[in-house]
């Protein structure tokens, strides 16, 4: 067994010479000579020294450490720690990102922090008393100020300055100052058409202009009541004088209005014509215009051109038998009839809203990019070709302004035909220059769909309304908004000034028309007769001996007229 013994340890001493030192005792390691050796026959060249005791624990232990060493470890990439990293912060910046800024606690996203609103409800429990007294004191406080207001009023009174009499007196000297602009605006009509005015001889072209300056006179003329700031009138009465049932077949989208006629323009192929010279007003005449029907019409104030857009694409030009030398027409019976198609510069279906400046020279639309283009109807561009062959073209493209490109819903040219004003379906509001073919005002106040905008008879005020069921009122010189006209539950879709520039008529989504005092700044009129929608008002000129009146048309196809219920 011992030959065995150190026959294995020389085997393993001989392989692994230099992982296991030796570990002999001291008296091995002094030892030079060595007893004997032991050879095998198979392994001749391996001996070890008898006298060596070998410690193969320890020489195991140290194979092992050696294979651990030469074993190489799983690394991880430089990615996955970058990775590691910056999930711990992200983590780390979400903690903060949901802490309370006042307190420091956690608190989730977007609320109101637990223990800042627990302190605020808990302070407000233990100061209530405090806060209480102080409204007590903050209301005497008020009690004393009014007290010392009426003692002021008393001395005023005393003084002979009333409140009344400085309200009348700021009137008084509103009144003079309109006066003054009438004079002036006179005078300056009077300059340019002097035949019309010293011979007494109003041809339809003026008509309309020196109507505005006559009864704007009448409004000056009045006595002053005494209420004021309304006219001392807080509501009024109108009366429905005549409706027409089923005066077109389908929903009535449009009306213009002349001196003597009423135009509508619905789903149907035809345009009607009543006159309103009659009582009750009668229809007298059906025009075939376009095939898909119509969604807008307009009409000149002169009386003697009118404009229609069908969903067929179409733009129709209508003159009346009226005396307008300009257009080839001569006088008659007044009625109207196809004077041609605005076909330069107009891509089929591309026109949406229509407006006739006031001796129906120009013509103004507004199409789907938001443009509005600007039509001479009394320059030619020669013979239609290709698809609309045939077709007399009316008109030619002289101007097209730009806008941001929504929608445009509603335009119109102010009176005296310095501006041009567009509605759009971004809420935008936009004025322009016609002489120097520039955007003067951007209006604001009004996010939602513009329906429906008009100028003031004397172009002063430009009034706009849609979808917020507001009608803002602006300022034309100053491009500010003066006034918010609120009361309408539903879309607006059509407001129109009276001829005097007194008033305002609105149609709405839910079939109520109001009127509106512009001055006062409030409703003084409701009418209710239809729950269906109201897609046009208009105004009647105002003719001598009768009251003032208007007449509505939308979805229920029928033309309803009202009239002021004091006035013939």
């Amino acid at each position: 067994m011992a030959a065995a013994h150190v026959t294995t340890s020389s085997i393993l001493l001989s392989f692994l010479p230099r992982l296991a030192p030796a570990t002999a005792t001291f008296a091995t390691r002094s030892t030079t000579l060595y007893s004997r050796q032991l050879s095998h026959p198979l392994l001749p060249l391996l001996a070890i020294p008898s006298a060596i005791h070998l410690n193969i624990p320890g020489i195991l232990e140290g194979i092992w450490d050696g294979i651990l060493k030469a074993v190489p470890k799983k690394k991880t990439s430089h990615m996955k720690k970058r990775h590691r990293q910056m999930a711990g912060k992200g983590l780390q910046d979400v903690t903060n990102l949901n802490k309370c800024s006042a307190c420091g606690h956690i608190k989730r996203a977007h609320l109101l922090c637990p223990y800042c609103v627990a302190e605020i409800k808990t302070f407000f429990k233990t100061h209530a008393h405090e806060a209480n007294f102080a409204a007590k004191e903050a209301r005497a406080d008020e009690i004393a100020e009014q007290k010392v207001r009426i003692e002021a009023g008393l001395i005023r009174a005393a003084e002979g300055k009333t409140k009344k009499e400085a309200e009348r007196e700021e009137l008084e000297t509103k009144r003079i100052e309109k006066k003054a602009a009438k004079d002036a605006a006179r005078v300056i009509y009077e300059k340019k058409n002097p035949k019309q005015i010293i011979g007494k001889k109003y041809i339809p072209e003026v008509a309309a202009e020196e109507g505005v300056l006559r009864y704007g006179d009448e409004i000056l003329n009045r006595d002053i009541p005494s209420e004021a700031g309304t006219n001392g009138i807080t509501s009024k009465q109108y009366l429905t004088a005549h409706t027409i049932d089923n005066a077109h077949k389908t929903d009535i989208f449009s009306l213009a209005v002349t001196s003597t006629s009423v135009l509508s323009a619905s789903g149907t192929s035809t345009l009607k014509v009543h006159s309103t010279l009659s009582t009750p007003p009668s229809q007298t005449q059906s025009l075939p215009a376009h095939k898909l029907g119509c969604h807008h019409i307009c009409a000149s104030k002169s009386g003697t051109v009118a404009a229609s857009a069908g969903f067929d694409g179409t733009v129709c030009i209508w003159t009346s038998s009226s005396a307008n030398p300009d257009f080839g027409t001569q006088a008659g019976s007044g009625e109207w009839s196809l004077h041609g198609h605005v076909l330069d510069g107009n891509k089929p279906g591309e026109i949406w809203a229509l407006a006739l400046s006031a001796d129906g020279q120009f013509l103004a639309a507004t199409n789907v990019d938001g443009k509005i283009g600007v039509w001479d109807l009394l320059l030619s561009v020669g013979e239609s070709k290709g698809d609309n062959a045939g077709k007399k073209s009316v008109g030619k493209k002289i101007r097209e302004y730009e806008t941001k490109g929504s929608f445009g819903l509603c335009v119109d040219i102010s009176a005296d035909g310095r501006f041009t004003a567009s509605g759009h379906e971004n809420g935008g509001v936009y004025v322009f220059n016609n002489d120097t073919g520039r955007m003067v005002h951007s209006l604001p106040g009004l996010i939602q769909p513009i329906r429906t905008l008009s100028f003031s008879p004397l172009s002063t005020y430009l009034a706009a309304a849609g979808d917020s069921s507001t009608i803002a009122l602006y300022s034309v010189a100053h491009g500010e908004q003066v006034a918010n006209l609120t009361g309408h539950t539903a879309w607006i879709f059509s407001i129109d000034w009276s001829f005097t520039g007194e008033y305002l008529a609105s149609g709405a989504w839910d079939g109520k028309v109001k009127i509106w005092s512009v001055e006062a700044r409030h409703c003084v009129a409701t009418h209710s007769e239809t729950d269906k929608a109201l897609w046009a008002v208009k105004w009647l000129p105002k003719v001598q001996g009768r009251s003032e009146a208007f007449v509505t048309a939308g979805a229920n196809g029928s033309l309803s007229f009202y009239r002021e219920a004091t006035g013939g």
